[in-house]
Protein backbone atom coordinates (compact mmCIF):
# COMPACT_ATOMS: atom_id res chain seq x y z
CA UNK A 1 0.00 0.00 0.00
CA UNK A 2 1.74 3.52 -0.65
CA UNK A 3 2.24 5.88 1.63
CA UNK A 4 -0.88 7.95 1.07
CA UNK A 5 -2.98 4.94 0.57
CA UNK A 6 -2.13 3.84 4.24
CA UNK A 7 -2.79 7.26 5.38
CA UNK A 8 -6.34 7.50 4.31
CA UNK A 9 -7.31 3.44 5.44
CA UNK A 10 -6.12 4.88 9.37
CA UNK A 11 -8.40 8.02 8.49
CA UNK A 12 -11.30 5.73 7.36
CA UNK A 13 -10.19 3.08 10.44
CA UNK A 14 -10.27 6.46 12.65
CA UNK A 15 -13.65 7.52 11.34
CA UNK A 16 -15.04 4.11 11.96
CA UNK A 17 -14.16 4.18 16.03
CA UNK A 18 -15.35 7.98 16.16
CA UNK A 19 -18.74 6.58 14.65
CA UNK A 20 -18.84 3.19 16.76
CA UNK A 21 -19.03 5.56 20.25
CA UNK A 22 -21.36 8.04 18.81
CA UNK A 23 -23.64 5.24 17.73
CA UNK A 24 -23.29 3.85 21.21
CA UNK A 25 -23.67 6.87 23.14
CA UNK A 26 -26.98 8.13 21.12
CA UNK A 27 -28.29 4.45 21.86
CA UNK A 28 -28.04 4.27 25.17
CA UNK A 29 -29.55 8.01 25.48
CA UNK A 30 -32.16 6.70 23.68
CA UNK A 31 -32.21 3.63 26.11
CA UNK A 32 -32.61 1.53 23.64
CA UNK A 33 -30.56 -2.23 23.85
CA UNK A 34 -28.66 -3.32 20.18
CA UNK A 35 -31.54 -5.46 20.31
CA UNK A 36 -34.15 -3.32 20.36
CA UNK A 37 -32.59 -0.52 18.38
CA UNK A 38 -31.89 -3.33 15.51
CA UNK A 39 -35.59 -4.72 15.81
CA UNK A 40 -36.97 -1.15 14.89
CA UNK A 41 -34.88 -0.34 12.51
CA UNK A 42 -35.71 -3.75 10.63
CA UNK A 43 -32.00 -4.77 10.84
CA UNK A 44 -29.84 -7.26 11.99
CA UNK A 45 -28.79 -6.95 16.18
CA UNK A 46 -24.97 -7.89 14.57
CA UNK A 47 -24.66 -5.00 12.40
CA UNK A 48 -25.25 -2.81 15.31
CA UNK A 49 -22.64 -4.73 16.85
CA UNK A 50 -20.26 -4.57 13.96
CA UNK A 51 -20.86 -0.85 13.97
CA UNK A 52 -20.51 -0.06 17.63
CA UNK A 53 -17.06 -1.90 17.37
CA UNK A 54 -15.80 -0.35 14.37
CA UNK A 55 -15.50 -3.81 12.33
CA UNK A 56 -18.40 -2.77 9.98
CA UNK A 57 -18.46 -0.24 7.55
CA UNK A 58 -22.56 0.64 7.01
CA UNK A 59 -23.90 2.20 3.93
CA UNK A 60 -25.48 5.73 4.11
CA UNK A 61 -28.98 3.83 4.04
CA UNK A 62 -28.07 1.65 7.09
CA UNK A 63 -27.14 4.83 9.11
CA UNK A 64 -30.10 6.68 7.67
CA UNK A 65 -32.50 4.22 9.01
CA UNK A 66 -30.67 4.11 12.88
CA UNK A 67 -30.73 7.29 12.89
CA UNK A 68 -34.29 7.65 12.12
CA UNK A 69 -34.64 4.91 14.13
CA UNK A 70 -33.45 6.89 17.11
CA UNK A 71 -35.11 10.08 16.27
CA UNK A 72 -32.55 12.11 15.93
CA UNK A 73 -31.31 13.50 12.33
CA UNK A 74 -28.46 11.69 10.46
CA UNK A 75 -25.61 14.26 11.21
CA UNK A 76 -25.71 13.62 14.90
CA UNK A 77 -24.22 10.28 13.73
CA UNK A 78 -21.09 12.20 12.56
CA UNK A 79 -20.99 14.48 15.66
CA UNK A 80 -17.74 13.62 16.85
CA UNK A 81 -14.05 14.82 17.83
CA UNK A 82 -11.58 14.12 16.02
Amino acid sequence: MSGEGKKQHLRDEETLKYLAKRLKELRVAAGMSQQRLANEAGIEQSLIGNIETAKGNPTVSVLAVIAKTLGVPLYELFKFEE
